[in-house]
């Protein structure tokens, strides 16, 4: 699997950056998937009637989905900077 030509500023890079290059890939890639989850959980939460504790997980979950989408979506924004 190949990453897209933005994420690399050189030809050539040392393994750090790789590392590095890997690591964004890997917060962007786990970003979008708490993005899914927090725009499920809320509605969700909200339309459909579950019991107390359940209701408290769903909207713990959101929380945390809503945060890490978040640090994906900068580390997809900082690519073009």
């Amino acid at each position: 699997q190949t990453a897209p030509p933005e994420i690399y500023t050189n030809t050539e890079s040392s393994a750090a950056s790789d590392v590095y290059k890997r690591q964004i890939r890997s917060w962007i890639r786990l970003g979008a998937v708490a993005g899914i989850v927090a725009s499920l959980a809320l509605p969700l939460a909200q339309f459909i009637p579950f019991p107390v504790p359940a209701q408290v997980w769903i909207v713990s979950v959101f929380g945390v989905a809503i945060s890490l989408s978040s640090i994906g979506l900068y580390h997809l924004l900082a690519i073009n900077q």
